[in-house]
């Protein structure tokens, strides 16, 4: 049988384990795309729900007095198969429907209550590991939970489909826009909800990650301390951050402006000025 140290040598730290990823890389092993799934993987674990879940801004539901075709028409206009079901806001969600059980209701001349269709919802809190959740929706064989912050309130929701997107990337629907896309060499446009995480592994930046924001739009408005207008912007180590576009106070999109191989001190431009 093995010695003590024996079993100790048979492990790799998590370091160890990203220097082999980075070898292979270089030594032609693992294409870009192998690379880059490895690497999420190994922050996967890392990862809660609050960073991984759609925010209640963009959350769309229906009401529990909602009728039948109401259900029906909110899922095809927003494109989304579940659907969470609410009494008077999103902080009292009674169950999740599919829109399967809607269709099917209408087909057999139903007009039920919304109550008798749903699923109860599966609720987590902001702190839940993402790879624990998905274990447990499997096995509790949904799709979506509904995740609160320490007050009961509802954060937001996420799905199997959010969880997979944190290992292969982000997965789009016919209605959604590229989450990244580049202007130019140095130029990328980036959609607001989109994670500084996200950012940083995409553009190979290295912005700051810890803070009371999840978004690079939460990023720049930590930075700025206030609502943003479009066209202002904000410069941290040499990466220039425009506000491109801004609907009710939120910040839809954000133009990254890569640095030039100059590194310069955080700054903030207004154009007003």
């Amino acid at each position: 049988m093995g010695s003590e140290d024996d079993f100790e040598t048979a492990y790799v730290t998590r370091s160890e384990v990203r220097e082999m990823i980075a070898v292979g890389q270089r030594e032609g092993v693992f294409t870009d795309e192998e690379h880059l799934m490895l690497q999420r993987l190994l922050r996967f674990s890392n990862r809660t729900a609050k960073e991984t879940m759609v925010p209640r801004l963009d959350v769309v539901g229906v009401p529990a007095d909602a009728d039948l075709s109401e259900a029906v028409r909110t899922a095809v206009e927003s494109g989304f198969t579940q659907l969470p079901v609410y009494e008077e806001t999103l902080d009292e969600i009674v169950g999740i429907v599919h829109v399967l059980d809607l269709l099917a209701a209408r087909e057999r001349g139903e007009d039920p209550s919304l109550r008798d269709l749903v699923d109860p919802p599966y609720v987590v809190p902001e702190s839940k590991d993402v790879d624990e959740l998905l274990a447990e929706l499997r096995a509790e064989r949904g799709r979506m939970a509904v995740v609160v912050d320490e007050f009961g309130t509802t954060s937001g929701i996420i799905t199997i489909e959010d969880v997979v997107e944190e290992i292969i990337g982000e997965i789009l629907t016919e209605t959604e826009t590229v989450p990244i896309r580049w202007l130019d060499d140095d130029v990328a446009l980036v959609r607001g909800e989109l994670s500084v995480h996200a950012v940083n592994e995409a553009l190979e930046v290295d912005l700051p990650e810890t803070g009371e924001y999840e978004s690079i739009a939460g990023f720049v408005f930590a930075r700025v301390g206030r609502v943003l207008e479009e066209g202002e912007s904000v410069t941290h180590d040499g990466v220039r951050l425009v506000v491109e576009t801004v609907d009710n106070n939120r910040i839809l999109e954000v133009q990254v402006e890569l640095p030039e191989g100059t590194t310069e001190e955080e700054d903030f431009s207004d154009p007003r000025s």
